[in-house]
């Protein structure tokens, strides 16, 4: 890391501040791309991912339900409470990909404002 980076760390983890990625991003911009058109790539990125964890909830859900309607068996059991384990752990990384995605966007909308 540059010394003269400053970091900051919250609940999802250590990101660069916004203000010192805003500067590395401004001195990567490549010619015939305007801020605003990175902007945009960015907001479907961050689309896409809400969509992605919008079906890692329904997929929580559908399993946690279930879990909950029993099963013939302790071995039908044990199997939805590992699906339900799993849509847990993929609910979890959709989750972190999308604060990702709405950290690289707000990192690019800055600069396409007036």
């Amino acid at each position: 890391m540059h010394p003269r980076q400053r970091e900051h760390e919250n609940q999802w983890g250590r990101h660069p501040s916004i203000e010192h990625a805003v500067a590395i991003y401004r001195g990567n911009l490549h010619a015939g791309r305007t801020p605003t058109a990175y902007a945009l790539e960015h907001a479907e990125y961050m689309a896409e991912a809400g969509e992605r964890l919008l079906d890692a909830i329904n997929a929580v859900c559908e399993a946690d339900q279930a879990v909950e309607n029993g099963s013939d068996t302790v071995d039908e059991h044990a199997v939805k409470i590992e699906r339900h384990i799993q849509a847990l752990e993929t609910q979890g990384e959709m989750l972190s990909a999308m604060r990702n995605r709405i950290y690289e966007f707000r990192k690019r909308s800055i600069l396409s404002r007036p």
